[in-house]
C-alpha cells in the first residue's frame, strides 16, 4: 500500500504533569509544611529537633518530586526517522534503518502505555534503547 510521506508523518504529544495534579501537589506540600510549622510553634523549643528533621524530609520530598516529574515531549514519526523532542531541549533522532525493534505496551482498554524503540548503536557512548 503506497501512501505519501505527508500522510505517514504523525506526531504524538506527551503532556507531562497535568496542571491539576501540579496544583494539588503544591497545595499538599504547603499544607504539610504549615502543619509542621504550626506544631513547632505550638510545642516550642522541645520540638526543635523534630521540626528540623521534618523540614529536611519535606525538602527531600520536593527534590524527589522535581526529579520524577514527567517532562512534556513530542514524538514525530517522519518518513525518514523517528524524532523525540522534549521541552528541556533534548532531541533524539533515530533513522528507520538504525531501528532493530519497536515494542508497544497497552492497557486492556487499548490505550497505549509506552513505546520502546531499540536501535543499533553507531558509537560507543550510545544506548540501544
Amino acid at each position: 500500500m503506497a501512501s505519501s510521506s505527508a500522510a505517514q508523518d504523525r506526531v504524538f504529544n506527551g503532556p507531562g504533569l497535568s496542571p491539576f495534579k501540579r496544583i494539588v501537589t503544591i497545595l499538599g506540600v504547603i499544607g504539610v509544611t504549615a502543619l509542621v510549622l504550626w506544631i513547632a510553634i505550638h510545642e516550642g523549643v522541645s520540638a526543635l529537633g523534630s521540626t528540623i528533621a521534618a523540614i529536611v524530609f519535606i525538602c527531600g520530598f520536593i527534590i524527589y518530586l522535581r526529579i520524577v516529574a514527567p517532562i512534556p515531549f513530542t514524538i514525530e514519526f517522519g518518513s525518514e526517522s523517528l524524532v523525540k523532542r522534549s521541552r528541556n531541549g533534548e532531541v533524539i533522532e533515530v533513522s528507520w534503518d538504525q531501528m532493530t525493534r519497536v515494542k508497544e505496551e497497552f492497557f486492556p482498554n487499548g490505550k497505549r502505555i509506552s513505546i520502546t524503540v531499540y536501535r543499533k548503536p553507531t558509537a560507543q557512548q550510545e544506548k540501544t534503547k
